[in-house]
């Protein structure tokens, strides 16, 4: 099955078995670009469990394109709060570079 026909199954039926599948699927790239940011393993499975969380909340939102960057921005946003968050904890700035 495709991600657009999971995601219509699980929006049209509200059965959340489905998304499992989309977890195995994406999980390794979430993980892969979350913990290029946050360089720590269990902070990062934290937030790539977020992102799975807050995509399944919005699921409605998605707009059919591709999953995987939709997903990957989710994580790397949260990747982006969670370095926030530390580097206030620490009394650390937030330096970020732009990309180019």
């Amino acid at each position: 099955m495709d991600d657009r026909t999971i995601i219509k199954h699980i929006l049209e039926s509200g059965n959340s078995a489905g998304y499992k599948l989309i977890v195995i699927k994406y999980s390794g790239l979430l993980f892969a670009k979350a913990i290029g940011v946050l360089k720590d393993e269990t902070i990062t499975k934290d937030v790539v469990q977020q992102a799975f969380i807050r995509a399944y909340s919005q699921l409605d939102s998605w707009n059919g394109s591709s999953l995987g960057p939709w997903l990957t921005t989710i994580a790397v946003h949260l990747s982006l709060n969670e370095l926030e968050k530390m580097r206030r904890l620490n009394g650390e700035e937030l330096h970020l570079t732009p990309i180019e």
